[in-house]
């Protein structure tokens, strides 16, 4: 989380800007507001979850333990081994499910404590990210379970989006997706092994980040059933100049 707000204030050093609107900055101050009550919400519902995941972990592992301890007796019969598979199955399912509800309250409340290190770098300085083509660009992006980092260089056409990226742990290709009334779907496909997972989230253009949930294409032994992500724009491509304008300028050269 450190690297990410530091490189908030780097992504916003780096953008265009223009002063704020009395309106604009009213505006804003009412939607940190609205964050900082999320982020007490958010907190709630993560401690909430991660009692669910210690519970379930706990039944979990009696279940697999009353198991094994069954295996290990000749005389249990058939159709008790049959039940003890079936209760530590169900207890296995369930700390699945609790896992992502984990991962997705942690990726909420990562998300309103980012949008309010932006907010209030934005206020204090009293000036906004000019935007308008809000994807395209590199993007620095963090990825909650198992951590990763890395970079995304995005391109939006109509609500079309494609680009590539590359990760920290050695993972890069391309990206494929769509961006439609400030959601944003990309699916992440490894130069190796294909499809790999989903991306999934919001973008907020005003403050130049996103945030949303990754859903791996097929869930490992064990693994996650997802994470959170989020990520900061630190660049925006130069706007492509009229047919004209490049025509004029190689005539003009030597």
């Amino acid at each position: 989380m450190k690297t990410m707000t530091a490189l908030l204030v780097l992504g916003l050093a780096a953008s265009a800007a223009q002063a704020l609107s009395k309106n604009e900055e009213s505006a804003l101050s009412a939607q940190l507001a609205v964050e900082e009550k999320l982020t007490t919400e958010s907190l709630k519902a993560y401690q909430l979850a991660r009692e669910e995941e210690r519970k379930a972990l706990e039944s979990f592992s009696t279940s697999a333990t009353e198991l094994d301890q069954a295996l290990g007796r000749a005389e249990t019969k058939l159709e008790d081994l049959e039940k003890l598979g079936r209760d530590r199955e169900i207890a296995q399912a369930a700390v699945a499910v609790v896992r992502e509800r984990v991962a997705r309250s942690l990726n909420a409340l990562l998300g309103h404590r980012q949008q309010i290190a932006v907010l209030r770098e934005v206020l204090a300085n009293g000036r906004k990210l000019a935007v308008e083509d809000a994807i395209s660009g590199r993007w620095r992006v963090e990825i909650a379970a198992p951590a990763d980092q890395g970079t995304f260089e995005l391109r939006l056409a109509g609500s079309a989006v494609t680009g590539t990226y590359k990760l920290g742990s050695g993972k890069s290709g391309s990206l494929r997706g769509t961006y439609v009334g400030g959601r944003l779907r990309l699916e992440r496909v490894d130069k190796d092994h294909g499809l790999d997972g989903t991306f999934e989230g919001n973008v907020d253009p005003l403050l130049g980040t996103a945030r949303g949930f990754f859903s791996p294409a097929e869930l490992g032994a064990g693994g996650p059933a997802g994470a959170g992500w989020s990520a900061v724009r630190l660049s925006s491509p130069e706007p492509e100049k009229p047919q004209a304008e490049k025509k004029s300028e190689e005539g003009s050269k030597p």
